[in-house]
């Protein structure tokens, strides 16, 4: 198989001058096209789509009229009141506002049900070095490093002496880490974890990263690092981790790829690339999902906080000293085809009280601090079926927190 690029004008060849490229994906995917995608890039009015091998002249036709059709507009998600009333005689659904009888309920943990979210997350297997530069008091690793940048020790590398610097970025270069042969990354390992440090990230530009066969054919998902960096400040170090399963890999694969999107003109430092084995307790994963034959519209998710009266530090995460290395993430995952609808991390206070709407904290006569946190679309609604799950995951010890549950609360619209 070889990668084949389809070439369209945003302007002359879509509905209304528009791309969202999740949104287009997702719409390819539900096609009847029997390739694979491999992935969509945009530059000004170029819209380019790859797929894994040469289309037949049928799923051609497909494509061009899933461009053609193509409305640009973002999927729906937190920003929209969706409410299936009834669908017409040719089975359009119609939507509207209507009221919904209330819900609430906890956020709990996939294996066992517990709903305390004050545990060890931590992965216990030891991390497998893909790349840590070659300098002396660097480890190294199998994976060879090519393509866009070079490896650096004025990099000021995250540790160790060298660091790989990329430049400042061509629109949709990428680096390359090539293992020369097949892993079984999927069944072997939980977490991607490097250290990152930008330099230059214009407006709108994505820092993409996925794995490829070893045809350089993009296996699962690209992923966008900066969704699952606490933030993307300019000339900080900081550790991302992303999972594995976010990566939806169906095949072993052989290379590690960062591409630079959408905007020329990035430059990022990485360093300390590891993949870390499956094993032990962590992560764990609190979540919820409705029962079949329901939709739950969200109204309010809290999560509550129990600790110390005194620790809360702004770098810090309740009376954690230092704060988490991985984060709180809380996303919005489809099970049917493994699809991160969307997520957000939280690594520290300053994060916390940003991302979520403190409520009133109370504190205890024991020195005891208890405080809620909320998110709270308003108008706006997350609509979670039996085919999706909202979750936050532990991937950090909070054992030292006094206690943590989240709650979600909903509207129940029943599915007839």
């Amino acid at each position: 198989m070889a990668s084949t690029e389809y070439s369209y004008s945003v302007a002359g060849d879509t509905l209304n001058g528009l791309v969202d490229e999740e949104r287009l994906t997702e719409e390819i995917q539900a096609s009847a096209i029997v390739t694979a995608l491999d992935y969509i890039a945009t530059s000004g009015d170029d819209l380019s789509v790859w797929m894994k091998d040469a289309l037949s002249g049928g799923d051609e036709t497909i494509l061009d009229g899933l461009v053609a059709a193509h409305t640009g507009e973002p999927l729906v998600g937190a920003g929209e009141v969706i409410t299936t009333v009834e669908t017409s005689g040719d089975g359009t659904p119609i939507f509207a506002d209507r009221p919904l009888r209330l819900g609430r309920e906890s956020l709990k943990e996939s294996g066992d049900g517990s709903e305390s979210m004050n545990v060890d997350g931590r992965p216990s297997g030891t991390p497998v070095t893909v790349w840590n530069g070659t300098g002396a008091s660097d480890t190294g690793g199998d994976w060879t490093a090519s393509d866009t940048g070079s490896e650096q020790a004025a990099a000021d590398a995250g540790s160790g002496t060298n660091g790989w610097d990329t430049g400042v970025t061509a629109l949709n270069g990428f680096t390359t880490f090539d293992n020369g042969s097949l892993v079984d990354v999927a069944g072997t390992y939980d977490t991607l974890q490097l250290q990152l440090n930008p330099q230059a990230f214009p407006t709108g530009a994505r820092l993409q990263v996925g794995f490829l066969d070893a045809s350089n054919a993009l296996v699962g998902n690209l992923l966008r690092i900066e969704q699952y960096a606490s933030n993307m400040d300019l000339d900080v170090w900081q550790q991302v981790s992303l999972p594995v399963e976010d990566f939806n890999l169906d095949a072993d694969v052989q290379k590690l790829r960062f591409r630079y999107a959408v905007e020329a003109g990035q430059r990022h430092y990485l360093d300390d690339i590891t993949l870390i084995p499956a094993g032990g307790d962590g992560p764990y994963r609190f979540g919820i999902r409705a029962p079949v034959g329901e939709r739950y519209h969200l109204s309010m998710l809290v999560l509550q906080v129990t600790a110390p009266e005194t620790g809360w530090n702004n770098d810090a995460f309740a009376n954690i000293a230092g704060g988490l290395t991985n984060g709180l993430l809380l996303r919005h995952r489809r099970l049917s085809d493994s699809t991160t609808l969307w997520r957000f991390n939280t690594k520290d206070n300053r994060e916390m009280f940003g991302q979520y709407h403190p409520q009133e904290s109370f504190a205890f006569a024991d020195g005891t601090l208890l405080l809620g946190f909320m998110v709270k679309p308003g108008k706006a609604s997350v609509i979670v079926t039996d085919d999706d799950v909202l979750e936050f995951i532990v991937r950090d010890d909070l054992s030292s927190i006094t206690d943590m549950r989240a709650y979600m609360h909903y509207g129940v619209e029943e599915v007839v």
